[in-house]
């Protein structure tokens, strides 16, 4: 019986000469190193939870591993040696790499927990080193100083800063995010700052040098049109304006309802042909409005009897006269609040917007046929002549149907201008100047040769030089708006100098004028509305 007790005390001793716990299987391996992997890790005196603390090791220690027993590693760590949760341990080390702050601000802590000092106050966008990270929190060396900040606040990839321009009347800089603290300066609309980090309410701006916190919902990638509007009175009022657009005879393509009088048409058994020539009014009374008169011998399409005295009939129209209400509606600039797009038949031509080429031929410009890639000299002309660009860009695609009119894309060769010979040569004509009602087509080429416009661009600066010196820019009549040029309301006399006879030229133009706006960004705007007596 002794000499077992002997037996088993010797091999006792041997156990722990290797460091082999009693009571537990352990596994001979040779030793190497390992990284702490958790934020905190306890050294005990023995392979379990129960026994005493040695010391505690922290996220990214190095120790060095002699031997495994179960769950746990037999390690030694500065003098200490113990054992720990083997799962904590990893033989890879920790590959730093940088990471940049996304909070407005984020506190370095002593231990990965809230309840812990803060050794450090970084804030958006401060690059830091990340040397080990758990599942809430990483393990930070920023400076020299380590510690523990939230994973969430932290991103692999640094901001990718842009420029931004102010959106509100003013815009106060703070040195944090919040209302409650000091402003650094003060913006006003339309300034430019460069964003160089972004929260859920507050973007970090960079301005001169200095950096600070501004509301996000206050600034835009695209920077807003600067507006400003005055109106200008007329000793008139807005009935006197109807009546003298009245008697200038103005032309529309809205469409009416259209009668004549009965005994004007006869019916042959398979068509009806009117008698002589007959005006078509807008209503079944010999004092309606005529909206157009039909030479003897034309055929209406339709024929329906109203009643014993009038017909009402379908017909081609083309260009009619209006009616009066339809005249008023587009006289009446209360019609167009600034919020509509025909606000801007109000706009004043006479000052350019600095428009980009490249965006205008992207964006406008491209597949509008004759025209497109053509912004250069529209900007040309505008530079030369003092016209805003857009305009003079919307005039020419109205009039040209895209680019695509025989006066826009040569197919016009003249040989006579007035009835007397010329060399034959083929023009342009961008604006469907001299183009008139009666002959458009010749009469605008014949204006195009007599300006020498023999090339599409010649075509665009002449024709915006035309425009300028008539209408926009001219010291006689100053028409510097589309409202203006349409319906010359300085003009208290008779109604002259207008450049068109379509009631509905000024709106149409503004519409276009408003959607191309639309795609730009940057420029300055100024309306001048009219106002009746």
């Amino acid at each position: 019986m002794r000499k077992i007790i002997t037996g088993t005390l010797i091999l006792a001793l041997l156990f722990a000469s290797f460091g082999i716990p009693i009571g537990g299987r352990a596994y001979a391996s040779s030793s190497y190193s390992a990284y702490v992997t958790t934020y905190t890790l306890k050294v005990r005196n023995k392979a379990s939870k129960k026994f005493k603390t040695l010391r505690t090791l922290n996220m990214g220690n190095k120790v060095n591993v002699t031997s495994k027993h179960g769950s746990y590693s037999r390690i030694s760590y500065k003098g200490t040696t113990g054992y720990v949760q083997s799962k904590h341990l990893n033989m890879q080390k920790f590959q730093t790499y940088a990471a940049y702050v996304t909070a407005y601000t984020l506190k370095v802590r002593s231990k990965a927990s809230v309840h812990y000092s803060v050794k450090q106050m970084l804030t958006m966008g401060n690059q830091v080193a990340v040397i080990g990270k758990g599942n809430k929190y990483a393990l930070i060396n920023v400076g020299g100083i380590k510690g523990y900040v939230r994973n969430q606040c932290l991103t692999n990839t640094p901001f990718a800063s842009y420029a931004a321009y102010v959106t509100s009347p003013t815009l106060k800089i703070r040195d944090h995010a919040s209302t409650h603290y000091q402003i650094l300066r003060t913006m006003q609309f339309r300034d430019q700052v460069t964003i160089s980090g972004m929260g859920k309410k507050y973007a970090q701006v960079q301005l001169d040098g200095a950096t600070g916190y501004v509301q996000a919902k206050c600034l835009s990638t695209t920077r807003p049109a600067e507006i400003s509007a005055f109106a200008t009175q007329y000793p008139y009022s807005l009935d006197a304006a109807v009546n003298k657009q009245v008697n200038a005879s103005p032309q529309t393509d809205n469409h009416y309802t259209l009668y004549v009088p009965k005994d004007s048409l006869t019916f042959d058994g398979t068509k009806w042909t009117f008698n002589w020539d007959t005006d078509a009014r807008g209503g079944a009374d010999g004092n309606a409005w005529i909206v157009k008169r039909y030479g003897q011998g034309t055929q209406p399409s339709t024929v329906q009897q109203v009643n014993d005295a009038w017909y009402q009939i379908g017909i081609s129209t083309g260009w009619v006269n209006p009616s009066t209400n339809d005249l008023r509606y587009v006289l009446d600039p209360n019609n167009f609040p600034n919020t509509a797009a025909e606000f801007y038949q109000f706009l004043n031509l006479s000052t350019t917007t600095g428009i980009n080429a490249d965006e205008v031929n992207a964006k406008i410009l491209n597949g509008r046929g004759i025209l497109a890639g053509k912004a250069a000299t529209f900007i040309q002309a505008a530079n030369e002549q003092h016209i805003n660009e857009i305009y003079l860009i919307a005039h020419a695609l109205l009039e040209t149907g895209n680019g695509a009119s025989a006066l826009a894309t040569g197919q016009m060769t003249v040989s006579s201008v007035n009835g007397q010979a010329v060399e034959p040569k083929v023009v342009y004509n961008m604006f469907g100047i001299g183009a008139v009602d009666s002959d458009p087509n010749t009469k605008g080429a014949e204006f195009a040769y007599s300006q020498g416009w023999f090339t599409p661009e010649a075509a665009i600066l002449g024709g915006a030089q035309f425009i300028g010196q008539s209408y926009i820019n001219s010291a006689t009549y100053h028409q510097d708006t589309l409202y203006k040029m349409r319906w010359n309301p300085a003009n208290t006399g008779n109604a002259t100098h207008q450049y068109a006879s379509d009631i509905g030229w000024a709106v149409k133009q503004a519409r276009i004028m408003n959607y191309y706006y639309g795609l730009l960004s940057g420029y300055t705007l100024r309306f001048d509305i009219p106002k009746y007596q």
